[in-house]
């Protein structure tokens, strides 16, 4: 109950800021995005009442940029927000790229919210997220 509220607060919270050129805004596409690759997750027959180990990508202009929002992680991870993995790393377009792997349950709503911080963070840095993916095997 108290991550669907934590959801609904920061949604309320992130709508108004993210108006889109269609008039619907960020969230409710990352929402709608969302549910449709879980939906397609469960039709492929993945079992998403257990935890995966989930891959967030942002990419950033300088090595700075990427090194400042990853130690943002590292405070998180400290503080009981566990990550499996946080790096920095080259892109392939002379950007650097901030890898996050969090254990979780895949769930559109749980993944909209992380992806909502990610992009935050990235953004006062002058980056942006790009997506997600789960590591199975």
């Amino acid at each position: 109950m108290y991550k669907i509220n934590a959801f609904i607060v920061i949604y309320l919270m992130f709508k108004s800021c993210f108006v889109t050129a269609q008039g619907g805004t960020i969230v409710d596409e990352l929402i709608a995005e969302n549910a449709e690759v879980v939906s397609r997750m469960v039709a492929d027959g993945m079992n998403l009442s257990i935890p995966y180990e989930v891959e967030f990508i942002a990419v950033f202009p300088t090595e700075e940029a990427a090194d400042q929002v990853a130690m943002l992680y590292v405070v998180d991870s400290k503080a009981g927000n566990k990550f499996k993995n946080i790096e920095t790393r080259p892109g392939e377009e002379g950007e650097m790229e901030l890898l996050l792997v969090k254990s979780m349950l895949v769930t559109a709503p749980g993944i909209t919210e992380f992806e909502i911080q990610l992009i935050e963070r990235a953004k006062m840095h002058g980056g942006y997220a790009d997506g997600w993916g789960v590591l199975s095997e």
